[in-house]
Formats: structure tokens, C-alpha cells, sequence
């Protein structure tokens, strides 16, 4: 009878064993399964950060563009009592450009030098009577046309 006794424990062990397998198989699958549901739930927390995000955005957009539609309907009465406005002048004539004086444009071109020449920290070149401009015409006549041909 030695025997007979020994078997009931083996058996017990060996269902115990299988018993404890089948556990670890099923925490596993478990485990999957918590892993693959916490990604779902980072997945799913980004998206709707984004989209709370787009739409802030949106009623930001929204606003700037009921603001600006109240702009152009400003504007619009402006340029709607435009109209309304007397006419002032007379005529209906275009205006004419007159040249400027001489004066006027010799002053100007000289101011205007000036600054270019502040801006670049070179200093004027004047040109007056004393002073002309030497042209490529005055340089030929000076030198003569036949010389430069040579």
C-alpha cells in the first residue's frame, strides 16, 4: 500500500501545477491586455487635447473675424458718407502737375544726395560752375574724337 498512498499527492501536485500554469498564461493575458488599454487611453487623452486645443483655436478665429467684419462695415459707412459729401472745387477737372521750380528741384536733389551720402559715409562731390560735370562729350571734345580712335 506504500504505493497507493504516494499517487494522491502526485496527482494533487500535478493539478496544482497545471492549476498555476493556466494562472500565470491568464495574469499574462491580463497584463497584455492593461498595457494595450493604458495606450489607448494616452492615444486617446492627446487627441482630445488636440482638438480642445483646435477648438480654442477656432473661437479665437471666430472672434477676430466677427471683429474684422465689424471693421469693414465701418468702413463701409465711412465710404458711404463719402458720397454724401459736398464737392468741393468747382470743376470736375483733373489736376494738372506743374513742374517744380528749378530752385526747388536743385534743393532737393542736393538734400537728397546729402543723406545718401550720410548714409553711406561718403562726403559730396559738388558741382556748380566752378566745378561741372565732365561728360563723355566733354572728355571726346577735350581730347579730341581722332586721338581716342587711335
Amino acid at each position: 500500500m506504500p504505493l497507493f498512498t504516494n499517487i494522491h499527492p502526485y496527482r494533487v501536485n500535478s493539478a496544482q501545477s497545471i492549476r498555476i500554469r493556466t494562472l500565470e498564461t491568464e495574469a499574462a493575458q491580463l497584463l497584455q491586455e492593461n498595457i494595450s488599454l493604458r495606450e489607448q487611453v494616452i492615444r486617446l487623452t492627446a487627441e482630445l487635447d488636440r482638438r480642445n486645443h483646435s477648438a480654442e483655436i477656432l473661437s479665437n478665429v471666430s472672434a477676430t473675424k466677427r471683429e474684422m467684419e465689424k471693421k469693414v462695415q465701418e468702413m463701409m459707412k465711412l465710404v458711404g458718407g463719402l458720397s454724401a459729401l459736398p464737392h468741393v472745387g468747382g470743376s470736375k477737372e483733373k489736376l494738372v502737375m506743374r513742374p517744380k521750380p528749378a530752385e526747388e528741384r536743385v534743393w532737393r536733389n542736393e538734400y537728397l544726395l546729402k543723406v545718401e551720402q550720410e548714409q553711406m559715409g561718403l562726403e559730396a562731390i559738388s558741382e556748380d560752375v566752378v566745378y561741372p560735370r565732365k561728360s563723355l562729350r566733354y572728355v571726346l571734345a577735350a581730347v579730341g574724337s581722332s586721338q581716342l580712335l587711335t
